[in-house]
């Protein structure tokens, strides 16, 4: 990563030299991101931020929602719960205005998981189900996962435990299917589920789950996590 580090170091240098702005926010955020990837989250979000600057001083509007976007994600993760919401949200009105339906999804989903984090459970639901009915339509696998794995959570948090599993069963099987490592915090998910009920009761919900979600395959109208 060090090495990875000094390359982009480099890119950003000749960026800056020439006088590509878009060029210059682009290996700004990129540097960001190689720091979140080694757990510096001040040295991100400084990069994230120089890059949300210039983004916003030419008007590039789709870098300066991925730019807030990784902001809010960096502040999720230090536990900043209300800065993550504001620039989760401010990405979330963007994505909407240029009408980019991936981002739209992203940001959905990971105020969905802030509000998880708050104990604000039906708030992150209707944010969830907002992300996975936009994946379904865009076919984007990886996110309708993301969402389902999420709402298995808060309803886990809800005790609605057959529509928990139901979405945990799904968000796995996309994962396995698309070769995710994500499936491992579904997996974590699950088993946690599993200690709160019982083996006993557990093997009770499953087996209600995959009836219900084996009357979905066959063409039935799916409900709440099904359907999401």
């Amino acid at each position: 990563m060090p090495k990875a580090i000094e390359r982009l170091d480099q890119a950003l240098e000749i960026q800056r030299q020439i006088g590509d702005e878009q060029g210059e926010a682009s290996q700004l955020g990129n540097l960001g991101i190689a720091h979140m990837q080694l757990g510096d989250l001040p040295k991100a979000i400084q990069f994230y931020e120089q890059a949300l600057e210039i983004s916003r001083q030419i008007g590039d509007r789709q870098n300066e929602c991925k730019r807030l976007g990784d902001l809010g994600n960096a502040y999720l993760i230090l536990g900043e719960l209300p800065r993550a919401i504001e620039h989760l949200g401010q990405a979330l009105e963007i994505a909407g205005r240029i009408g980019n339906k991936r981002d739209e999804c992203t940001q959905l989903c990971n105020l969905g998981a802030v509000y998880i984090q708050l104990g604000e459970l039906p708030e992150a639901i209707e944010h969830l189900n907002q992300a996975l009915e936009i994946a379904r339509r865009i076919g984007g696998v990886d996110m309708e996962a993301s969402a389902l794995g999420n709402l298995g959570i808060a309803y886990t948090a809800l005790e609605r435990y057959e529509d928990a599993l139901a979405c945990l069963t799904l968000a796995s099987s996309i994962f396995v299917t698309i070769g995710s490592p994500d499936v491992e915090t579904i997996r974590a998910a699950t088993g946690a589920l599993r200690e709160k009920l019982g083996q006993g009761e557990f093997d009770k919900v499953e087996a209600k789950v995959k009836e219900r979600l084996e009357e979905v395959n066959r063409g039935s109208e799916g409900n709440d996590g099904a359907r999401g």
